[in-house]
């Protein structure tokens, strides 16, 4: 028996620059605050959550099963499982998915979804050092520059992969500025709208000598500043975001009302090479699945991996839904993406699904995809569409 799978309510941190405001906090302080904001947001019962699914990129950041030690820090009942994903960048969507399939089979009724990411306290390792270490043979790994390196099958270097994109399609150095100061445009206004404004969660720093610091806007949007890297692509950020996932009866019982339900989600694979064309893939895998054309797709949430790749889809996107590109980009990521705010991994493809249904909210159009690459060459698409209240 399938039932139908909605969405109650969502909130995020700000994302802001590893090393800066949230240095000394841990993937998991970010995930809490988010679950603890949400429990508080919707006022369900703490002990009606039956799971909690975290996604999480680098996942050697201690401690470790950040769904698990959030779920405790947040203060939700000690008999509330959680277990972590991992798909890289689309580790947020894995959750999804999985929270997804929990509840669709109703093996759960009600299950908080989300995804972290701290790149501010991601490790140094010392690989192959446990039984000899030898100091001129065994160097110090940076996890954060492993995780986007080493991609099965084989290490690939993303400034390069950026940069052959670049070559092949020849994208020019102003082509892809436009595209980055699209998303910022974008992000900005969002910011002025107040589109996300009632689901940002506060974060709470403790400082010796401050006290008690508040912390309430993206950073990069407050600096006026893309996020982004030498080569484009979308700079690092340390954030969370959590989502309240339950089977429509559930909600009812409960006399919550539902924002939009989730109609479906496919998973896709490509040569990592080629790692940004996953999403494409995932997406007409669902559309297939669901028996629907591109045209019935009234806006799409796309991952910003970098200006380069970002372009490439558009213009996939366009030929393949035989529409102009101009028409098509005004329909993805209305509200601005990652080379704006900052791309915190491992809570990306969570924040995509939010943005989405905040920009068919504020559109008052009815259905969306959010979907992920990430690397390796793996994608994963979701369905979203709103409910009418």
């Amino acid at each position: 028996m399938n039932s139908e799978v909605v969405i109650i309510d969502f909130t995020r941190t700000p994302l802001v620059k590893p090393g800066t405001s949230f240095a000394n906090l841990t993937s998991q302080d970010l995930a809490a605050a988010c679950i603890a904001d949400l429990i508080k947001r919707t006022g369900l019962p703490k002990e009606k959550v039956e799971d909690v699914v975290f996604g999480q990129s680098i996942i050697t950041t201690f401690p470790y099963n950040l769904a698990r030690y959030s779920a405790v820090l947040s203060g939700l009942p000690l008999e509330v499982p959680g277990y972590t994903v991992q798909c890289l960048e689309a580790s947020g969507l894995q959750a999804l998915q999985n929270a997804y399939y929990l509840t669709a089979t109703e093996n759960c009724e009600t299950v908080i979804a989300g995804g972290a990411e701290s790149y501010s306290v991601a490790p140094y390792v010392i690989r192959e050092a446990r039984y000899s270490y030898d100091p001129e043979v065994n160097k110090v790994a940076d996890t954060i520059n492993e995780v986007k390196t080493y991609t099965q099958p084989e290490p690939i270097n993303k400034a390069a992969q950026v940069r052959a994109l670049v070559a092949e399609k020849g994208y020019t150095p102003e082509r892809q500025q436009a595209m980055v100061e699209r998303s910022f445009k974008k992000a900005l206004a969002a910011k002025e709208q107040g589109v996300w404004e009632n689901h940002l969660t506060p974060v709470i720093v403790k400082d010796r000598k401050k006290g008690e610091l508040v912390y309430t806007k993206d950073m990069f949007l407050s600096t006026k500043e893309p996020a982004v890297t030498e080569y484009l692509g979308a700079a690092n950020a340390d954030g969370a975001c959590a989502m309240l996932v339950m089977t429509a009866n559930e909600a009812q019982r409960n006399n919550l009302v539902p924002m939009a339900s989730i109609k479906g989600i496919a998973c896709s694979a490509c040569p990592p090479s080629d790692s940004w064309q996953a999403a494409i893939l995932a997406v007409e895998k669902l559309l297939i699945k669901k028996k629907l054309t591109y045209k019935d797709i009234d806006l799409f949430e796309i991952r910003e991996d970098s200006a380069a790749a970002l372009l490439n889809m558009i213009e996939t996107l366009s030929c393949k839904a035989e529409m102009d590109s101009s028409l098509m980009a005004d329909r993805i990521n209305t509200c601005g993406g990652s080379l704006a705010l900052g791309s915190s991994a491992g809570a990306d493809g969570m924040i995509l699904v939010c943005s989405l249904i905040l920009g068919l909210r504020n559109t008052g159009k009815k259905r969306g995809i959010a979907a992920a690459s990430a690397a390796g060459g793996q994608g994963i698409a979701a369905l979203i569409e709103m409910i009418d209240s």
